[in-house]
């Protein structure tokens, strides 16, 4: 590097580092993360016995108080199965047989029921929650 481009990097750091300095406030505008805490939120059934989620408990009703955590996952996470990393020595990586293609959709087809399976699981635990049969 030459001694004038390294010159205008210390100039540049220089002028980044002073304008951070003299002028404080422009860091609260910077891109920071999220913080999460814990939300809560109030559950109640009116006389009809339709159930009601609200941020706010309203007045003359019996509301449950119920908390978030913030830290809980809410979609179930899976796990990729594992890469073959041999390929069949009589067969070139490109070419296909109708089989191969076959046996690709007959998987495909057996991963989106049990992502359907997940899904009615997560569903059913979210109905479980509101309607008070789970905590």
């Amino acid at each position: 590097m030459s001694s004038k481009f390294k010159l205008q990097l210390v100039l540049l750091f220089g002028a980044l580092a002073a304008a951070i300095f003299f002028f404080p406030g422009s860091k609260s505008k910077l891109p920071s993360m999220p913080v999460q805490k814990t939300v809560y939120y109030y559950k109640w059934q009116d006389a009809q016995g339709n159930w009601h989620i609200a941020d706010k408990a309203p007045n003359g009703v019996a509301a449950q108080r119920l908390k978030t955590n913030p830290n809980a996952n809410i979609i179930q996470s899976v796990t990729a199965p594992a890469q073959k990393t041999e390929l069949n020595k009589q067969q070139q990586p490109d070419s296909q047989t109708p089989l191969d293609y076959l046996s690709r959709v007959k998987q495909t087809l057996q991963d989106a029921e049990r992502a359907r399976v997940l899904l009615n699981q997560r569903q059913q635990n979210l109905d479980d929650v509101i309607s008070g049969n789970k905590h």
